[in-house]
């Protein structure tokens, strides 16, 4: 006879729609090509400055030495100190089609995800969302990578992302 049982839960984290990644741990931007060249698609000036600060280096000039790529749903994490940036590749076109930013951003909160941390993380979509269709769609995908399956099992579940602030 069974007393009791550890039932999976799957949670879906708070989704805040912001102005500015604040004190998020992990900021996801994206990578496009125009005209045959890459350009960073939600970087912020504030990240751009963190980032010459900390390495000295220009944050695109950065993500394409580490490999990141415009490929669509291609992710590169890069090892910045007080910020995790994640950069998703976006396509060939700085005008993103819904589908393709659902996709992108799934892959890069997925990525996150599976990169694990001690504690619950809280993470910024900022791939300029400013019309409807494009937050419900960086929405949208972050919480289908933020998902996972818990079993059951008498183990503690790993924290996960708790909350999701998108960057319009």
């Amino acid at each position: 006879m069974v007393t009791h049982a550890l039932i999976p839960q799957t949670a879906v984290p708070e989704i805040e729609l912001v102005r500015s990644y604040g004190k998020a741990g992990h900021v996801v931007i994206g990578l496009a090509n125009t005209d045959g060249k890459p350009v960073l698609i939600g970087s912020s000036a504030k990240l751009e400055e963190q980032i010459k600060d900390q390495l000295d280096r220009d944050l695109l000039e950065l993500a394409l030495d580490l490999g990141a790529k415009a490929k669509e749903n291609s992710v590169t994490i890069l090892p910045t100190a007080k910020v995790r940036i994640v950069v998703v590749g976006l396509g060939e076109d700085v005008d993103v089609a819904p589908e393709t930013l659902r996709q992108g951003v799934a892959s890069a909160v997925r990525a996150i995800t599976d990169f694990g941390s001690q504690t619950p993380m809280q993470v910024a979509i900022s791939v300029d969302s400013n019309s409807e269709s494009t937050i419900q769609a960086a929405t949208e995908g972050a919480i289908l990578g933020a998902y996972t399956f818990t079993p059951l099992s008498a183990k503690d579940p790993k924290p996960g992302i708790d909350s999701i602030l998108i960057v319009s």
